[in-house]
């Protein structure tokens, strides 16, 4: 399991605590967070992680929250608070997987990839999607390399809709 250095002041938000001011320097440090959030969640839970343009965390918020299976992720609702927050420049999506493997299916790449897509147009920076489980495991976009795929991709989908626009 990981471990976290924190500091005293926390962001409030439903029935989480969040360290106010700890810089995002990994996919680990924000995938422990995540862990220690919702890693044990018998239901599948989404976290949006909001960070200033230093990558430090200045809020989070439940996105959603669904079976033990599967979620359903409103693209609207979890950039809402980055739309109307000052200072957001990017967010971090990170979900539960209940059953312990952490392996993204084929519907967490579709939101990986429209999220990415809407963070793009309205300018926040996507720096990574994190899925943990209760065993403390965890799968980061970022680090696999996939990030980077879904990157492209939306280019792909973005550079599509400007042509159709013009």
């Amino acid at each position: 399991m990981f471990s976290l250095e924190i500091k005293k002041i926390f962001i409030d938000d439903s029935k989480f605590s969040f360290p106010h001011g700890l810089p995002v320097t990994s996919s680990d440090v924000a995938a422990a967070a995540g862990i220690s959030l919702i890693g044990s969640c018998d239901q599948e839970c989404v976290l949006a992680f909001f960070l200033d343009s230093q990558n430090v965390v200045v809020g989070f918020s439940e996105v959603a929250k669904g079976a033990i299976n599967g979620c359903l992720i409103d693209i609207k609702v979890a950039l809402r608070l980055a739309l109307v927050s000052p200072g957001i420049t990017s967010i971090i999506l990170c979900h539960s997987h209940p059953s312990g493997n952490v392996e993204p299916s084929g519907m967490d790449d579709s939101v990986t990839k429209r999220l990415y897509c809407a963070c793009e147009i309205i300018g926040i920076q996507m720096l990574d999607h994190i899925i943990v489980g209760p065993t403390g495991y965890s799968y980061s976009y970022a680090e696999s390399g996939k990030m980077r795929q879904v990157r492209l991709s939306a280019c792909n989908i973005l550079s599509k809709l400007s042509e159709a626009n013009e």
